[in-house]
């Protein structure tokens, strides 16, 4: 661990006034403690919850200051108690406070008749943090019965330091791949190696800690790729990772049969011309604006497209950078063969639908063949994607069972799909995957858990999937939905 370093040092102010008339047996306090603002450090030094169980409290709307009001006391020993969090929005600093109260006017008064606490008054509130404190006034003495104001105040004391480092990460580490690579070594619940002859590292289970923040939003991990070719052909290993939410519901295609390369009006599974892949990587959702999307609700195609607003979903030009050219692998799986539901020969395996994916088979016919690679930034996940993130102790068995078959017991069955945290009850998720059975059909992970494939028009649950730069690092957080990697 390296020693932890001070960045600044800088003074936050707390002023409470109380004035009060100790007459005989009773006593009203009212207060304000106030954050100065004298760095802008500070303004991501907030008070951001207050509650008492006796008289009333609150927080100004921009988090710097907070006001109370006691109840009377009245009997000997009487205590008002205050409970508040102050909460350190900044990313990228630690905040190191300490606290100092007492009078500062009519102190003979207040040590006399007077006790008050604050609590904890040494902490540090960690980078994105919330730490709690409680304060405490109450009676020790009563029959004073002089009218007087008293002055009470508490000097907060606050140096912003280095973030803490997370101690299982190796200080000889300098990358997001490296950190992942040594959590695996003792986390085999989160984390497991695929049986693939590229052996990939994946984030497995219900809902493991592989959340991150990118893009300023929720994203999870889908693992580590092995084997992964970038724009100009080297190969390495790189971070795949998902968006925690769909953007939304559209169509994969719908281009009328001699657009492009459709030859039906269901659209085309040609992932490379397709009408989301143009929203995801040069339309509205690349360039964080308001556009058209793809949305047909008939099967007669006709390039139908509703409103979409990616204005504040979009991507930032700070995550772009992040985000590498890849060439993505295009291979077909022969999912419904002979356009029916009656045979199970061609539903296969998580393993299985992998190679195919990997492969070079694509739909073809009368001389048309589907690209079976594509260069690009923004894509879907694979349907081996969802089959390989299952876990638990019957993971062996779910990744033997067909990811889609009516007929038999399939991925839908047991555990499978509720041990797997790209499974979605609410949402048919569409998958970058296209099936070599028909020219429009493309994969789709269903309600119920099962894979199978529909048309390309059909409009579906859209969630982006992005490779990451090699050199991205972990900075901060815990890989949890509250506490997420954040990266840099």
């Amino acid at each position: 661990m390296k020693r932890r370093k001070r960045k600044l040092f800088m003074l936050i102010l707390l002023v409470m006034t109380i004035g009060f008339a100790l007459l005989t047996t009773s006593l009203i306090i009212n207060g304000t403690i106030k954050i100065g603002q004298n760095t802008s450090f500070l303004d991501d030094v907030v008070f951001s919850k207050v509650e008492t169980l006796t008289g009333s409290a609150s927080i100004s709307n921009d988090g710097k200051s907070m006001t109370f009001t006691t109840e009377e006391l009245i009997d000997i020993t009487d205590e008002f108690t205050l409970n508040f969090e102050i909460t350190n929005k900044n990313k990228g600093l630690d905040a190191h406070v300490t606290i100092e109260c007492g009078a500062t006017t009519n102190a003979e008064v207040y040590n006399k008749y007077i006790t008050s606490t604050i609590e904890p008054n040494e902490f540090i509130v960690k980078a994105t943090e919330t730490e709690s404190g409680v304060l405490k006034v109450k009676l020790n003495k009563l029959n004073y019965n002089e009218s007087v104001e008293i002055k009470y105040g508490c000097t907060m004391n606050a140096s912003a330091i280095e973030k803490e480092e997370n101690s299982l990460i190796p200080e000889t580490e300098d990358n997001m791949i490296s950190y992942i690579t040594n959590l695996a070594k003792t986390d085999t619940v989160n984390l497991a190696y695929d049986d693939t002859e590229d052996k990939n590292l994946r984030y497995i289970g219900e809902d493991p800690n592989n959340y991150i923040l990118f893009n300023d939003e929720l994203w999870r991990v889908i693992g580590i790729m092995n084997n992964v070719y970038d724009s100009n052909g080297n190969k390495t290993s790189r971070i795949k990772i998902i968006r925690n939410e769909s953007i939304g519901n559209y169509s994969y295609d719908n281009k009328p049969g001699g657009n492009g390369s459709s030859v039906s009006q269901f659209g085309s599974n040609d992932w490379t011309d397709s009408a989301i892949m143009s929203v995801l990587n040069t339309g509205p959702y690349w360039n964080r604006s308001s556009g058209e999307c793809p949305y047909e609700e008939t099967n007669n195609v006709s390039n139908s497209t509703i409103q979409c607003d990616f204005t504040t979903t979009g991507l930032k030009e700070e995550a772009k950078i992040m985000i590498s050219n890849t060439i993505w692998n295009l291979g077909g799986t022969p999912i419904m063969p002979d356009n029916t539901w009656t045979s199970s020969a061609y539903f296969k395996t998580t393993p299985i639908v992998y190679k195919d994916e990997k492969g070079s088979t694509t739909w073809s016919s009368n001389n048309i063949t589907r690209p079976n690679i594509w260069t690009g930034y923004v894509g879907l996940m694979y349907a081996s994607d969802y089959g390989y993130a299952t876990g638990g102790e019957s993971r062996n068995s779910c990744l033997s069972k067909k990811l889609g078959d009516y007929l038999e017991d399939d991925f839908s069955q047991g555990n499978c799909k509720e041990n797997d945290w790209l499974f979605d009850s609410n949402n048919h998720q569409r998958t970058i995957s296209p099936s070599t059975s028909r020219s429009n059909a493309v994969l789709v992970i269903n309600l119920n858990g099962n894979i199978s494939a529909n048309d390309a028009y059909s409009i579906r649950s859209i969630r982006p999937v992005v490779y990451l730069n090699t050199n991205v690092k972990i900075i901060a957080g815990e890989g949890t939905s509250t506490e997420p990697y954040v990266l840099e």
